[in-house]
Order: C-alpha cells, then sequence, then structure tokens
C-alpha cells in the first residue's frame, strides 16, 4: 500500500458515508506501519447493529464483500470486509464507545514512538509484520496497559515524558542566546536606573521582578541561566576589584557585603526558578 492511502481514502466517500456513525481509523496505517495486504481498519459506533450491516451492504456489497459478527473487548460487533478503489478495508461498529477508547490508544502509541525514536517504531513494526494485534504488540512491547496507552493520548508532553522515562531534551546551545542577552540587558537598566541614591534600596527587589519574568518567559532551566548569569558575572567583576584593591568594602566589612549579595542571588534564583517551573508545567515548550 502506498503512502496516499488516506488521500485516496477521503477520494472514495466512505468517510462521508460512515460519518453518522463516528469512524475512527485505528491501527498500523494510522500509525504508519502496515504490513503488505493489511487491511486499513474503520471502527463506527451504531445502536442498531443490523441496520448498520444492511447499509453497509447495500452501498458495497459484491464480489469480495464479506459481513460477519464478532466482539470488540466485550462488546458485540459487527465486521464487514471489502475492497474500495483498490483499497483493502475492514469496517467494524459496536454500540459502546469502543471507537474512541482504539482511537485513542492509537494516538497514545503514536505519542510513544514519536518519543521513543525510530528504534522503538521498528521494533512494533516487526512486531506487527510478524502477524501480532497492533494494539497487543503495543502494550507487550512498553508494558503499559491499554487504560494507560489511552491516557497517554491527552497527557501533555512532560507528563508523557515522565511515564515513558524519557528524558527530555534540553534546549541547544544557541536557544540560550536570547535569554542571556535579555538577562544582561535588563540587569544592566536596572542597575543603571537605581545606581543614585536613594533608589539603590530597590536593586534587590528589581532584580527579583526581572528573574519572575525571566522564569515565567523562558521556564525553569533558561530563566535561572538568563536570570543568575548577568548577576554572577557583576559579581565577579566587583569582587576582583576588591581583591586586586580598586575598591574597599565600606564600613560594613566584606563579609555583610558578600552575605548581602548571595541572599539577592538566592532570592533571584528562587524567583526565576519557581515561576519557570510552573511555566514548565502548564505551558511546556514543544
Amino acid at each position: 500500500m502506498t503512502d496516499d492511502w488516506y488521500a485516496r481514502l477521503q477520494a472514495s466517500g466512505l468517510l462521508d458515508t460512515l460519518a453518522p456513525y463516528a469512524p475512527v481509523l485505528v491501527g498500523a496505517y494510522p500509525l504508519g506501519m502496515a504490513p503488505p495486504g493489511s487491511r486499513i481498519e474503520i471502527v463506527c459506533r451504531a445502536t442498531d447493529l443490523p441496520a448498520f450491516a444492511r447499509t453497509l451492504e447495500r452501498t458495497y456489497g459484491g464480489d469480495g464483500f464479506a459481513l460477519y459478527p464478532g466482539r470488540l473487548s466485550l462488546e458485540d460487533a459487527v465486521f464487514a470486509e471489502f475492497d474500495l478503489d483498490g483499497l483493502p478495508l475492514e469496517v467494524a461498529a459496536q454500540s459502546d464507545h469502543e471507537h474512541r477508547k482504539l482511537g485513542a490508544a492509537t494516538i497514545g502509541i503514536s505519542r510513544v514512538l514519536e518519543m521513543e525514536g525510530d528504534v522503538s517504531r521498528n521494533r512494533l513494526a516487526a512486531r506487527v509484520a510478524g502477524g501480532e494485534d497492533w494494539l497487543e504488540a503495543a502494550m507487550h512491547q512498553t508494558g503499559l496497559t491499554r487504560s494507560a496507552l489511552e491516557a497517554l493520548a491527552t497527557a501533555n508532553a512532560a507528563v508523557a515524558r515522565r511515564v515513558l522515562g524519557v528524558r527530555t531534551p534540553g534546549p541547544s546551545v544557541r536557544e540560550y542566546l536570547l535569554p542571556l542577552l535579555v538577562g544582561f540587558l535588563s540587569e544592566f537598566l536596572i542597575i543603571l536606573a537605581t545606581a543614585s541614591g536613594h533608589s539603590q534600596d530597590f536593586t534587590g527587589l528589581m532584580l527579583l521582578v526581572q528573574a519572575i519574568v525571566l522564569g515565567a518567559v523562558f521556564g525553569a532551566r533558561m530563566g535561572l541561566i538568563a536570570a543568575l548569569a548577568p548577576l554572577l558575572l557583576f559579581g565577579a567583576v566587583i569582587g576582583s576589584s576588591f581583591l586586586v584593591g580598586n575598591e574597599s568594602c565600606g564600613s560594613d566589612g566584606c563579609s555583610y557585603q558578600f552575605a548581602s549579595y548571595t541572599f539577592v542571588a538566592l532570592l533571584v534564583g528562587s524567583g526565576a526558578g519557581v515561576s519557570g517551573l510552573l511555566r514548565d508545567r502548564y505551558f511546556p515548550r514543544a
């Protein structure tokens, strides 16, 4: 079967005919691993199975058309096998919502394969090509129950990766350039704005607000780096000035200055980390 099977299926008008029965494509074809000679599986919901069977037989009956009873999970079902415009088809219907569950399982398996990569996809494709049922093979390979696969269909990417034990790839080095640029520029502007007089009393507060914003925009990892890297760099420059004697620690002493700077750094890191974690939890990056 060529890769244009879905376009050909849409052009055949079958899905329009089945529209009152909420058709769902499931199995090896949507997963992209259908072995040669396998049938495209379409599952529907019909409260009147005999009427559904008569509709299919009137519309598509002829040479090669086969109609037989069966079961989907624990539900009575009716199955029809026939070819349409060169497409081998298996259309099933039952009175419950098994079509939705099988559709969710198909999407869940697709997400597993997308996250685990080509090795996992090839292993599952080999099982299906060897004659195993696509759902049973996926459950056996992943170690997940059918309910878990169905649940992965609606889980966000971060949750799905944790369930599968797949490590989330970190951002590339290039992706850190913009957060670092924004962090350095905003911190430089804060220092300029609070450099005189009593304005210095608000420097820590403004740095904390900046860190929260950076975490909310860029996420925990990049937000922390964007907020702390400029602070650490400026601290290193100031500390080296003290060491070479260009500046003095003042009346409070170097220990007090170091403790104050460390406290500000902890506040900044905490602000960026908390807001970044919330951002990653509810608005994860793609």
